[in-house]
């Protein structure tokens, strides 16, 4: 059984369905109508528009939305700066619904239109001219807009509704209402034909007025005009040269610009270097008439203050001149002679420049060849007073220092003077008497100038008239200390070469001297042939190897070996171990030595002496007695010689012959001897062999013949011997 809650719970929820069905049922079959929603102007013609069925209006014009027939409808519309939303109204299908709004008060009226269901905005549109004024009501340039921003060029005809809420703005002469702001007005307002609204800029507080103007719609905005002068002083109030601006350092001070009072510029100026480039000075500032704005620029921090100055309307810019020491040193700080500027070397040193505190300079210097045109510096410097500061140029790379004193700052540059020995030598390095110089060949050789460590000259040199008056010159070249430079002439281009030379400065052009190049082949020399591959010839260059040359031996024109280079001592070697055996004789051997220009010889005699035969025999030893003995020998002779040859037994020749030697000493043997029957004992034998050059040469052996057979008994009987009898 169910409990009556339960019965009441289930009818409740029942009901409640029921009606849902009923609600969505007449939704779904209402009669719905679409109804066309826009907006014309007084004259019929369509006007660009927004248009909404509420009170916003989102769409486009022309817009439709749907609605039951005879529903309240309520819609709004948006043109020529007006906003209206009408309703509630009941909306019947096949009615036209027009909504006049060209007055202040909408009004509506309904007709027929079969077929069609509308609503119509009906505007008034009226051209409303914006114009500028000064205080004189003379027409003035600027820009203006019927909202954010003024950008239109003034004076300029708005179209709007009649009755729009618009927003005048104005920007001219200055007067605009502050940085970010997009122009000055009087906030919204409503605007109606036949109308005249002024508004008053001319002093701090916005004034706004309407007068009625038949047939004129007009916004008028009158703003008052002053002029501003702009100048320089220093910090005795003198006045100073320099450039000044209201938002940067165009113009040459004093400047006088139209402003508007009240009108917004940002100060800048430029004098003495400082604010070089745009120039320095404070934010945007309103500026009004009667008052001096005062910029002091004398510190690195910058102020301002503004005081009242009836009858001038002025900025004032306050700079503080300072007096600059620049001057030129050596590394011990000793002054010396050169050119300096704050921007280019331009003045004798020391020379005082006048700047702004905290002006940028650019100062640049010379001396003793180092930036010898324009000079050299590390840019643009801010100069600070009670600061000296120093560019050191002793080495290759600028450095700055910069060190707290009292006063006005100082710009030292600090140079290392170093002397550079310029000198004339040959192709040997050696001096010879020519004219040099560092532009043009003016000076006899060797010459010392001064320079600056990295200074550039121009050297020059000539040589027995290589160069003419004026000498061979090389072009600019920067001088290093510990350097040498040499700048070979000796070629039809001339070629510089530099290697490190500790403690050492100087630069040497090379010209070449054919009667610097010498040889000396050496003594006369004598040798056996035997020991001819033993022996080094050394030539030399006299000048003990201060230049490399190359060297070649000859004999009657034929090279003995391939060129080389003379040794670290000057030294030309000939090593005849390298080259073919000659034979006995006197040989003329010559030594050429060259430089690659030119050449020169020296001779020398090498005798090559005949070498006397050598003998080595084999044979000796011990035999036993009956056997032969056989006798050999082998002969060398290191010419070639022709060898005879004699065999002597203990003094008596037994037998003799000749040979043909080898050349080079490869010894040959002779036919071995046979020697028979020799009795017990030592035997000498020796070989005499003659080359016809040197006495004869002897080579001895000993053979010893010996008994080696046992003894035998041959018994034989004799009565003689028997004992006993």
């Amino acid at each position: 059984m169910c409990s009556s809650a339960f019965k009441s719970y289930v009818a409740k929820k029942f009901n409640r369905f029921f009606l849902l069905l009923l609600f969505f049922a007449q939704f779904t079959y209402a009669d719905l109508i679409n109804i066309t929603l826009d907006v014309k102007d007084q004259f019929g013609a369509p006007v660009f528009s927004y248009v909404g069925a509420g009170n916003v209006a989102p769409h486009l014009a022309p817009y439709t939305f749907s609605v039951e027939n005879n529903a309240l409808v309520r819609t709004t519309a948006n043109a020529g700066g007006r906003t209206i939303t009408f309703g509630f109204f009941t909306v019947t299908e096949n009615n036209t619904y027009t909504i006049d709004v060209t007055g202040v008060d909408p009004v509506l009226s309904v007709e027929a239109s079969p077929g069609v269901t509308a609503i119509h905005y009906i505007y008034e549109f009226i051209d409303v001219n914006l114009s500028i004024l000064d205080q004189h009501s003379n027409p003035i340039s600027g820009r203006v807009g019927i909202n954010y921003p003024a950008n239109k060029v003034g004076p300029y005809t708005a179209r709007i509704a009649n009755g729009a809420k618009i927003q005048p703005v104005v920007n001219a002469y200055g007067r605009y209402g502050g940085v970010g702001s997009l122009g000055i007005g009087d906030g919204h307002k409503y605007y109606w034909k036949d109308t005249t609204y002024n508004y008053d800029i001319r002093g701090e507080e916005v004034l706004f007025e309407e007068v009625s103007t038949p047939g004129e719609n007009e916004i008028v905005f009158q703003l008052e005009l002053m002029q501003l002068e702009l100048s320089l002083v220093d910090q005795n109030n003198h006045s100073i040269d320099g450039r000044v601006g209201t938002y940067y350092s165009n113009y040459n001070a004093p400047f006088t610009v139209t402003l508007a009072n009240g009108g917004i510029i940002r100060p800048r100026a430029s004098a003495y270097g400082r604010g070089s480039s745009n120039g320095v000075g404070i934010g945007f500032t309103e500026i009004w008439k009667d008052n001096t704005l005062a910029v002091d620029i004398t510190e690195e921090q910058i102020s301002s203050q503004v005081y009242a100055s009836p009858g001038n309307n002025q900025v004032v810019f306050r700079f503080k001149l300072v007096a600059v020491a620049l001057a030129t040193l050596d590394e011990t700080g000793n002054p010396i002679t050169g050119t300096i500027g704050p921007a280019y070397a331009d003045y004798p040193a020391p020379f005082i420049a006048t700047i702004a505190n905290g002006g940028q300079m650019r100062p640049q210097a010379s001396a003793f060849k180092r930036g010898s045109r324009n000079g050299i510096g590390l840019g643009h410097m801010t100069l600070w007073e009670n600061f000296a500061y120093t560019i050191d140029a002793t080495g290759a790379n600028l450095s700055l220092s910069e060190i707290p004193h009292s006063g006005p700052p100082t710009v030292d540059f600090k140079f290392k003077l170093i002397d550079l020995i310029m000198d004339t030598k040959n192709q040997l390095a050696q001096h010879i008497d020519g004219k040099i110089g560092h532009a043009y060949a003016s000076d006899q050789a060797p010459l010392v100038i001064t320079l600056a460590n990295g200074g550039s000259i121009r050297p020059a040199a000539s040589y027995q008239g290589v160069g003419g008056t004026n000498g061979l010159r090389y072009g600019d070249l920067q001088i290093w200390q510990d350097t040498a430079y040499s700048i070979d002439a000796t070629t039809p281009t001339l070629e510089l070469a530099e290697q490190s030379a500790l403690g050492e400065n100087k630069l040497d052009f090379i010209f070449y001297d054919q009667n610097a190049l010498s040889v000396n082949a050496g003594p006369d020399l004598s040798v056996s042939s035997e020991n001819q591959n033993q022996l080094i010839i050394e030539g030399n260059d006299p000048t003990g190897g201060d230049a490399l040359f190359t060297y070649t031996w000859f004999e009657d024109g034929a090279a003995l070996q391939p060129p080389a280079t003379t040794g670290s001592s000057g030294q030309a070697f000939l090593t005849l171990e390298q080259i073919n055996s000659l034979s006995a004789g006197e040989y003329t051997l010559q030594l050429e030595l060259s430089d690659g220009l030119a050449s020169q010889s020296d001779y020398m005699i090498l005798t090559i002496l005949n070498s006397p035969p050598h003998v080595a025999t084999t044979g000796n030893g011990t035999i036993s007695i009956g056997n032969d003995v056989l006798l050999g020998a082998d002969l060398s002779d290191f010419d070639g010689d022709n060898l005879i040859y004699q065999w002597f037994h203990n003094a008596t020749m037994i037998s003799s012959g000749a040979i043909s030697s080898q050349f080079e000493g490869t010894p040959v043997s002779i036919p071995e001897l046979t020697v028979s029957a020799l009795p017990l004992g030592q035997h000498n034998f020796s070989i005499e062999v003659d080359d016809s050059n040197h006495s004869p040469i002897i080579g001895q052996l000993i053979v010893n013949v010996i008994d080696t057979i046992s003894p035998t008994l041959l018994p034989e009987t004799n009565v003689s011997i028997l004992w006993p009898p």
